[in-house]
């Protein structure tokens, strides 16, 4: 009976953890990139030592869900989104629990610095892993960690985590219910900091966001 469990288990599990990986490299040519984080479940964006080239990791949380990604150039804009694909051999009913958004991805993209970003979601979580360029965060709920922030960025949503490191530079924050804490400290919401010799600013509007700071 226990070898029958455990086989079970590992059935289960197998196929729980099962995903499907796919990477891909492009050339761009714009400043401004948008990025539509529509069936995604976190999305990580780093810095990439390259001058023109955006390589994007895709992680889809089922092997029977390919994911494509979406990209095309519009008034200067790099616009990227992800499409889940169906496969033909799936049931009317899985493709339904598909349609519905049940099966998230994780993204990881590795972007040239000192461009302008732009992320639109709904829920949907978003570490920088210190980016160095702007950045624009426009979504509804989620966990955001901006590790050290580098240049300017202005973050908007409903509720969620919000975590950066800060040094030298304005900023502007509030949470109308959420908790707001600078190096540990409890600080009242709104808060404004700024110098003129400071040249970036960081911006965060929420109304029941928990936002922590760390300022040297």
């Amino acid at each position: 009976m226990k070898q029958v469990l455990l086989l079970y288990y590992l059935l289960c599990s197998g196929f729980i953890t099962a995903q499907l990986t796919i990477t891909q490299e492009f050339d761009f040519n714009t400043r401004k990139i948008e990025i539509d984080t529509e069936g995604v479940g976190e999305i990580q964006i780093s810095t990439s030592d390259k001058i023109k080239t955006i390589r994007v990791t895709l992680i889809s949380m089922s092997e029977n869900t390919p994911y494509e990604v979406d990209k095309k150039e519009e008034d200067d804009v790099l616009k990227i989104s992800f499409v889940a694909g169906i496969p033909a051999s799936e049931t009317t009913v899985f493709r339904k629990f598909i349609t519905k958004g049940s099966v998230k991805a994780s993204v990881k993209i590795e972007i040239p610095k000192n461009k302008d970003i732009t992320i639109l979601g709904k829920r949907v979580d978003v570490i920088s892993k210190s980016y160095n360029g702007n950045l624009f965060i426009l979504i509804e709920k989620g966990f955001v960690n901006f590790h050290t922030v580098l240049k300017n960025v202005y973050l908007q949503l409903f509720q969620g985590n919000v975590y950066a490191k800060v040094k030298n530079m304005n900023m502007q924050i509030q949470t109308n219910k959420g908790k707001f804490m600078i190096n540990d400290e409890p600080t009242i919401s709104p808060y404004k900091k700024v110098k003129e010799t400071y040249k970036t600013t960081f911006e965060v509007n929420s109304i029941n966001a928990n936002i922590f700071i760390e300022r040297n």
